[in-house]
């Protein structure tokens, strides 16, 4: 048994096309903006026991205009009051041999 940590590796928004926007202000099917988080979780398989990140899937966050207005100015304020260099400790593959630990690693779990 270990200790682990899940957290998102990457963070893109996906906006639907102009033509669905129109078709939606003209009546047509409901679009959102939709918040994708590529998930990954931390194993203790680099040297010395490091974590390495593993992406093991992506959560999918609709929001319609009024929860993205609100998350956004959020956003914002939040980020405004941090410092401008922010570090993670989210360990990530380096080469193919830590790639190839991580999957040796998740083979143990099946």
């Amino acid at each position: 048994m270990f200790d682990t940590t899940i957290q998102p590796i990457d963070t893109t928004l996906n906006v639907p096309s102009e033509e669905s926007i129109q078709a939606a202000k003209e009546g047509g099917p409901p679009v959102n903006l939709e918040l994708q988080l590529l998930m990954g979780i931390l194993l203790p398989l680099g040297q010395n026991g490091q974590p390495v990140g593993a992406p093991y899937g992506v959560l999918r966050v609709p929001l319609n205009k009024e929860g993205a207005i609100s998350l956004g100015k959020a956003l914002l304020e939040s980020a405004e009051n941090l410092p401008d260099t922010v570090r993670s400790d989210l360990a990530v593959a380096s080469s193919m041999a830590d790639v190839n630990k991580v999957a040796a690693g998740l083979g143990q779990f099946s």
